[in-house]
């Protein structure tokens, strides 16, 4: 039986890994990023292996059930940033 703890929690992992997800197609149609570190996207790719492994222990279903998702997005994201490197920008003055 789940508590309203454990559903509560699924819900937010899940809805944070569409927020993640978003976030993989905005760097899939910019073909590389600005701005961001290789290591900590694999932190929180490392915290979601974790968390995955932590909550089949715990016993909170619903929240490993939330949390593949998001992993799979951390993931993408993090392969992603490797496969399409950081992207050099170059500023403009805007001239009036």
């Amino acid at each position: 039986m789940t508590n309203w703890q454990d559903t509560t929690n699924g819900i937010l992992e899940s809805l944070t890994g569409i927020s993640v997800w978003y976030n993989v197609r905005v760097l899939w149609k910019a073909r590389g990023y600005y701005g961001e570190s290789l290591i900590t996207n694999f932190f929180w790719l490392f915290l979601s292996i974790w968390r995955i492994y932590f909550y089949i222990h715990l016993g909170q279903h619903t929240s490993l059930i939330g949390e593949i998702p998001r992993m799979l997005a951390n993931a993408a994201y993090f392969a992603l940033m490797i496969y399409f490197g950081e992207k050099i920008v170059l500023y403009q003055e805007n001239k009036r």
